[in-house]
């Protein structure tokens, strides 16, 4: 029998692919909300690390959970930002969710749209939240990065390094 293989001591990166999902949003730029419309989003989430004395850097199980539990709520709803700067209004108005900027007026039910704790909706916010979310789940990881796609043309990279790396 040939002789084990030691880990290797340099970083090593592997790839956990999140779940598809399809969801509405209407980013703002330069304080005004663009058109509502919907993406079929995609995402990827790279980890670097040292691979421990088994030869892993971390358990996929709980990573893949972790992102398909934060990606659940998202599915199928209008995505709104919860911290919209002024002049953004947010409200309920009889059973339905209402957000206006001046210019355009939106009212959808209130169990259609999840208020996400951002200032905007956009493909690179939306990553760092997913992000957000599962660093919990990332032991023994010294960097992450969320690739978030909203179509073939366009997506976001947002990073976190762990532990002052």
């Amino acid at each position: 029998m040939g002789r084990a293989h030691e880990p290797p001591t340099s970083p090593t990166t592997i790839s956990v692919a999140g779940p598809a999902f399809g969801a509405a949003h209407a980013g703002l730029h330069q304080g005004r909300f663009e058109a509502l419309h919907g993406h079929t989003y995609t995402c990827r989430l790279d980890l670097v690390g040292t691979l421990d004395p088994e030869g892993v850097v971390t358990d996929f199980v709980p990573v893949r959970q972790a992102l398909a539990e934060a990606i659940a709520p998202l599915q199928r709803r209008t995505l709104m930002p919860a911290h919209a700067p002024a002049p953004v209004r947010l409200h309920h108005e009889d059973g339905m969710f209402v957000i206006e900027d001046g210019h355009r007026r939106f009212a959808l039910p209130v169990q259609d749209v999840v208020l996400l704790p951002v200032v905007n909706t956009s493909t690179e916010l939306l990553g760092q939240y997913l992000l957000d979310q599962v660093r919990p789940h990332l032991d023994g990881v010294e960097r992450a990065a969320l690739v978030l796609r909203e179509s073939p043309t366009a997506q976001a990279r947002v990073e976190h390094h762990f532990g002052g790396q």
